[in-house]
C-alpha cells in the first residue's frame, strides 16, 4: 500500500475516519473535501488506516488492558 503525505510538490489529505461525520460542521466529509479542493489539496478516503472497530470498542469501554494489543487485526 503506497502512502501519500503532505509534500513539498503536492498535497493529499487522507481521511481515515470510519464515518466521515462531525459534531463541528467544518469537518462533515463534503464540506472538508470542498475545502482541500479550494485550497488545492486532494482529497481522499482511506478508512483502512484508521483504528479497527474492536480498536475503538475498547477505547469506548475504557478496557486498557485490551490496547496493548495494538490496532493490527
Amino acid at each position: 500500500m503506497r502512502i501519500i503525505t503532505v509534500g513539498y510538490e503536492s498535497a493529499t489529505l487522507a481521511d481515515i475516519r470510519a464515518m466521515s461525520l462531525s459534531r463541528r460542521p467544518s469537518l462533515s466529509k463534503n464540506v472538508l473535501a470542498g475545502g482541500s479542493r479550494e485550497a488545492g489539496i486532494d482529497h481522499v478516503e482511506r478508512k483502512t488506516l484508521g483504528s479497527p472497530k474492536t480498536g475503538r470498542d475498547t477505547t469506548r469501554c475504557g478496557d486498557h488492558a485490551m490496547l496493548d494489543g495494538g490496532h493490527a487485526e
